[in-house]
């Protein structure tokens, strides 16, 4: 068992790669990709081994300084009881902003108590996430952190996503299960004036949206039964690969664009899956998981020769040139809402499957060294990040509130 409230270091294994699908329902990831992370030499074993555990520079300090107490650690040459320290909370560095350092965790702060979902989207000063108690139709809200004034941006309906584009303009999903005929919607929304700038799609709400993405003019969206492409400035809207009922439950809510690929996950199976962007391309599995780690693809970014995805508590780096995976198993159980910032991947994990014992965890993708930033909570569902905090939404009974902590 992973020991709650400190600093997990997570060692690697090499898989072979092998072939099928797997994902669960929760977020895009988008990584910087201007900054290339390679496996570490030291992550991979040789003949497919457990590896080495990566030690962590904490490890290194406390070992040249073993007089610092149980419950210390040396941070800048100065033992820290990082179980307290509010500058250095569960690890050197880690600043809780102004709240209590406990456990070694900083404190969550509530910050939109009014929030009915279970996905909140950040930009600048403000949070975006939904209101109103009905399921079926609601409102997209922004409520500015420096005031906490809120505003009405647009209507939403149930099982929304939001995908940032140039600008003030968000690409807004949702499903209007109460309208007649029950619609789904990809739009274009300037999120500053609550403008719908244009409808890029619109059909019935079976099969309903699971989300969207866009990358440069084109905008790929995945539905239950298929994945679309559509222009950004509209027009007309093609079918780029059909996922048949026998094949599994539709493209999931993981789905990343390249320069030049689409990657993306089929629900309840465990492949990634890439369709080159080029007219009349046929999609490959390029990867595949055990099937024990069944959970579909939560997140998918690419960079330079390899692409990233997570699948259950694997973390896999899958090279574009037919290589073996390089593996990388995390302390998750049911892993929700993954999201890239950075070099950091964050993580809201029920410990124990759809418990009410939910963690958020910070996963250095360089070093795979893990903090948990928060334990002992309700479930959380899609989170954001900006530069410095990460935006947990409690979706226990579609309510609950966003929460922040120190990033």
């Amino acid at each position: 068992m992973w020991p709650p409230r400190t600093v997990l270091v997570v060692g690697a294994a090499l898989a072979g790669v092998a072939l099928t699908a797997c994902q669960w329902l929760v977020g895009i990831g988008a990584l910087d990709e201007t900054s290339p992370v390679a496996p570490p030499p030291s992550a991979i074993a040789d003949g497919g081994d457990a590896a080495e555990p990566f030690i962590s520079d904490a490890d290194t300090e406390a070992e040249a300084a073993p007089s610092c107490r149980l419950g210390f650690a040396v941070c800048a040459g100065t033992c820290v009881a990082i179980g307290n320290d509010p500058k250095h909370c569960g690890g050197c560095g880690h600043d809780c902003l102004g709240a209590e350092c406990l456990a070694g965790e900083c404190e969550p702060e509530l910050v939109a108590p009014d929030s009915k979902g279970g996905a909140v989207y950040v930009r600048g000063d403000e949070i975006f996430y939904r209101v109103d108690e009905d399921l079926v139709t609601s409102r997209l809200v922004a409520r500015n952190l420096t005031t906490r004034a809120v505003r009405d941006v647009c209507d939403l309906g149930s099982y929304f996503t939001m995908h940032p584009l140039p600008g003030t303009e968000w690409l807004v999903t949702d499903n209007t299960f109460g309208s007649s005929p029950a619609r789904a919607r990809v739009r274009v929304v300037d999120g500053a004036t609550g403008v719908t700038v244009r409808t890029l799609y619109s059909g019935l709400v079976n099969p309903n949206v699971r989300t969207a993405v866009a990358h440069g003019d084109d905008v790929y969206v995945a539905t239950r039964a298929d994945v679309l492409h559509v222009k950004l400035a509209g027009g007309p809207v093609s079918v780029i690969r059909a996922i048949p009922a026998t094949e599994g439950l539709g493209a999931t809510q993981a789905i990343h664009a390249s320069a030049a690929a689409v990657y993306f996950g089929i629900e309840d199976t465990n492949g990634l899956h890439e369709i080159a962007r080029t007219a009349g391309a046929m999609s490959r599995r390029v990867d595949e998981a055990p099937r024990q780690k069944s959970a579909s693809a939560g997140y998918i970014d690419t960079r330079p020769g390899f692409v990233r995805w997570l699948i259950g508590d694997e973390l896999r780096d899958t090279p574009l040139d037919g290589g073996v995976s390089a593996v990388y198993t995390l302390p998750l159980a049911t892993p929700h809402g993954p999201i890239g910032g950075g070099s950091k991947l964050f993580v809201a994990d029920d410990q124990f499957g759809n418990s009410k014992t939910s963690r958020v965890l910070r996963i250095d993708l360089e070093t795979r060294e893990v903090l948990v930033l928060a334990s002992r909570q309700d479930p959380y569902g899609q989170l954001a990040v900006d530069d410095r905090y990460v935006y947990m939404p409690r979706y226990a009974n579609f309510g609950g509130g966003v929460f922040r902590v120190a990033r």
